[in-house]
């Protein structure tokens, strides 16, 4: 029962999840069918899933959101503001329902007719009353569950049903989909109209001529099929009868619930000339072939499990340097030839768990549309949100760790950035301001933009507040870099009054501090009155990278492999020494500042030249003096601060292959620090 909840979750998740990105989109564009059909597909499915779990006011209020809806689908009402704000807050009574059903079992709340009402009360051009507030939920009878997938039929127990729709039509009425969702869950056996039509000059134009009597056969306990055909025309009357005693023994499950219902396209009514039958048998190929592609595309694992199988892999890689490091001149040539196709294999190993842990962005991005449009409308602002290269991927635990510092970036965007429509209006701007949000991949990292077009950062409010805070002197004069540092720094606000978006100096300290623990970065850009731009720089992975090998004395440190450019002997290039310990090299014509490796990690100095390493990130460079190359490796990154404290100028530590362990050097830190220099150098200057 557990593998057949976390099933039926992790569906119902993606299903509400879907209907909101939908609505989304009909709002912010023109509608078009597919869309709207898209909408009820993943209503319908939800309504089925729930039904089939015995989660009977689940499925009722997806029920009643789905009848709403069809004045929309057959386009005789247009998507208002109104209209999908409701629409965006049924969306939301689905997903707090669903919370609770795993603690409370089947739940309703009273809130849901008045929601239901308000919806219908829009569409029909009414005044909608407004919707009390919630209380307590309300318990029903014992969840019943079924099992988590619809057994093969093949001995199962059969059934008579004998199905009337309500005496009217209805536009729910549709006898193709009712065959299909029972085909679903079972085998449609037999199926025979119970009434004779009547001649055509007696037939009534609002009557439902649609009687039908099954031969079904099933493993699921007969309420659950009654719900389903209740819930998919309301007012029918169902009657189930068993023909045959249950056997002794049932088949195995075979197929997972409703797996390839949200992406099954909508069917319509069959002509008069088809007969039942001929639509069970139809619909009975449809759904095969829908979960037949759906189990080919792709299987549903457990992130315990990959994550388990990443640190393997790590250990893998670990031993396997081990083994590397541990060959000799004596080693035989068989050996060697073994360890180095070992070595192929570890790597490839590595490199389909990465694929498998990789996730594209709009993973995460898809979570903030709904967010931008419900604070811009809190607000009172108008927003277009773009987002960009969401096919970017990136590993799953840095997707979910970046979460909280895009949500507080992109609400700042509207709440700072953003100005009103008045505003913007007599700055000669469009009333609708832009957020965009765009990833991409570059020098082994990945790029997450924040970009607004709003009234920028106000660099001389920011100095007064940190004349305020005794940070500076009236006298200071910092760069605007350093303006921007002291956003990041804890208990920093410019807003004028405190609100619960901003104004307690909360948020920005934590952005950097989440991003910096990912060994990542943050910097700024902005210009008054055209928006502010936020760039965060994240690694790839956490789990395992390419570097090389640097020595200085007796210890070993690491550099990212993307990050390397080339090397030179110390003594091959022209080397300038300036102010207070501020040195820079001549390579091709370029000054560019270096870095003592040994002064920087408290080693003493020597008189010996060694190399220096020149490093790149972002189009700027580092010059890193070292003793020597210890050669490419692959290594398994870990976590400084989780297992010992942050270190400024180290991104991570790994295990050698002789079991030492090595620092991993912060390129991005090493620039900023040498960037610093330049500028305290200029100053004094």
């Amino acid at each position: 029962m557990d593998s057949l909840m976390q099933l039926f979750y992790d569906e119902a998740n993606e299903m509400v999840e879907g209907m909101e990105q939908v609505l989304l989109a009909l709002e912010s564009g023109e509608p078009d069918p597919e869309t709207v059909n898209a909408l009820f597909r993943y209503a319908h499915s939800f309504k089925g899933n729930s039904a089939a779990m015995g989660f009977t006011h689940l499925s009722k209020f997806t029920h009643g959101l789905e009848s709403a809806m069809e004045a929309l689908r057959k386009e005789q009402r247009t998507l208002t503001p109104e209209l999908a704000t409701l629409l965006l807050q049924a969306v939301d009574m689905i997903r707090t329902l669903l919370e609770r059903t795993r603690t409370e079992g089947d739940v309703g709340d009273p809130t849901c007719e008045p929601l239901l009402q308000q919806i219908n009360a829009v569409i029909n051009g009414e005044t909608p009353q407004p919707v009390p507030a919630p209380s307590a939920p309300m318990p029903s009878a014992p969840v019943q569950t079924a099992p988590a997938e619809p057994p093969t039929t093949q001995g199962a127990p059969q059934y008579r049903i004998t199905y009337q729709p309500a005496p009217t039509l209805s536009a729910e009425h549709d006898p193709l989909q009712l065959l299909t969702e029972l085909q679903e869950y079972g085998q449609v056996i037999e199926c025979r109209f119970r009434e004779q039509i009547p001649p055509l000059e007696q037939l009534k134009t609002d009557a439902c001529y649609g009687s039908w009597e099954l031969l079904y056969e099933t493993a699921f306990e007969p309420a659950i099929v009654r719900a389903l055909l209740e819930l998919a025309a309301e007012g029918a009357e169902v009657r189930i009868e068993p023909v045959n005693a249950a056997p002794t023994e049932t088949a195995q499950p075979t197929a997972a619930v409703n797996a390839a219902a949200a992406s099954q396209p909508s069917v319509a009514t069959p002509p008069p000339t088809e007969t039942p039958a001929a639509a069970a048998a139809a619909a009975t190929a449809a759904v095969n072939a829908a979960a037949s592609k759906g189990e080919a595309q792709s299987i549903r694992v457990s992130t315990e499990k990959i994550d388990a199988l990443m640190n393997l892999v790590s250990e893998i890689v670990i031993a396997q340097s081990m083994l590397s490091s541990a060959q000799t001149a004596d080693t035989d040539e068989r050996t060697r030839a073994a360890i180095t196709q070992m070595e192929r294999h570890v790597r490839d190993l590595h490199e389909r768990v990465m694929a498998i842990r990789l996730l594209p962005v709009s993973y995460l991005f898809n979570r903030f549309p709904r967010m931008v449009r419900d604070t811009a409308a809190k607000l009172g602002k108008k927003v277009n949100f773009e987002v960009e290269g969401e096919e970017t991927e990136l590993d799953r635990t840095l997707l979910e760790a970046l979460s909280d510092p895009l949500t507080h970036l992109i609400r700042n965007a509207i709440d700072h950035g953003i100005e009103p429509p008045d505003e913007r209006r007599q700055n000669g701007k469009p009333e609708t301001g832009t957020i965009k949000l765009s990833a991409y991949q570059s020098e082994g990292r990945i790029y997450i933009e924040v970009r607004d077009d709003g009234r920028g950062i106000n660099t001389e409010r920011v100095r007064q507040k940190a004349i305020q805070l005794g940070w500076i002197t009236e006298n200071d004069h910092p760069a605007e870099e350093t303006l921007y540092d002291f956003l990041f720094q804890p208990g920093f606000s410019t807003a004028q009054q405190v609100s619960d978006l901003s104004g307690r100096g909360v948020g920005m300290d934590v952005v950097k501090r989440n991003v910096e623990s990912l060994g990542g970065s943050i910097s700024v850009q902005s210009k008054r009155g055209e928006g502010t731009r936020f760039l965060l720089r994240v690694p790839l992975t956490l789990a395992i990278m390419d570097g090389l090998g640097l020595t200085v004395a007796d210890e070993h440190y690491i550099v990212p492999l993307t990050a390397v450019v080339e090397a030179f002997q110390y003594e091959s290039l022209q080397h300038t020494a300036l102010f207070d310990q501020y040195e820079m090299v001549n390579v091709r014509g370029e000054f560019i500042p270096l870095v003592r490796l040994r002064q920087f990690v408290g080693l003493p100095e020597t008189d010996h030249d060694g190399l220096i390493v020149v490093l790149e990130q972002e189009g700027e460079q580092i010059a890193l003096l070292i003793d020597g190359i210890a050669g490419q490796q692959q290594v398994v990154l870990k976590s400084l601060e989780e297992n010992f404290v942050r270190v400024h100028g180290f991104a991570g530590a790994t295990i050698l292959g002789d079991g030492r362990v090595a620092l991993i050097l912060d390129v991005s830190d090493l620039i900023r620090r040498g960037r610093q220099s330049a500028e305290r150098y200029a100053a004094v200057a």
